[in-house]
């Protein structure tokens, strides 16, 4: 007879506190892949599982597990209450992604003109740039 055994806990974030609406992904033995939502209450429920190892991972809204955390589901019921963490995303900051405001080379007539045609100072021969 196949035992049905139980996950169960509740998702806060670091503050403590409860995160509803979590997804919550259980990989298992067999390529078992089974997912949950936490409830209002930031509790969840994932049943109907064979005994063996899991890999748990979770995440909402701007918030995420740091690591996926391996457990072994053994008993009928298994309490595993997780804490997420605010993501941090890595931003590349790129010149082009901007507009830049004021003047442009395109507008300004000081920026289309070759070096040589630029305005020289009366008399010393030297650009005034």
């Amino acid at each position: 007879m196949a035992q049905h055994l139980t996950f169960r806990g509740q998702v806060a974030d670091e503050s403590g506190a409860l995160v509803p609406a979590a997804s919550i992904v259980l990989n298992g033995p067999s390529a078992l892949v089974r997912t949950a939502k936490s409830a209002s209450d930031g509790s969840y429920v994932v049943s109907d599982l064979a005994p063996g190892d899991y890999t748990v991972r979770a995440t909402a809204p701007q918030l995420v597990l740091r690591e996926p955390i391996s457990v072994s589901l053994r008993a009928d019921s298994q309490t595993l209450n997780l804490v997420l963490h605010v993501l941090v995303e890595k931003q590349q900051v790129n010149e082009d992604d901007y507009v830049w405001r004021g003047v442009s080379a395109n507008s300004h007539p000081e920026f289309h003109r070759p070096l040589s045609h630029r305005a020289q100072s009366p008399g010393s021969g030297k650009s005034t740039d």
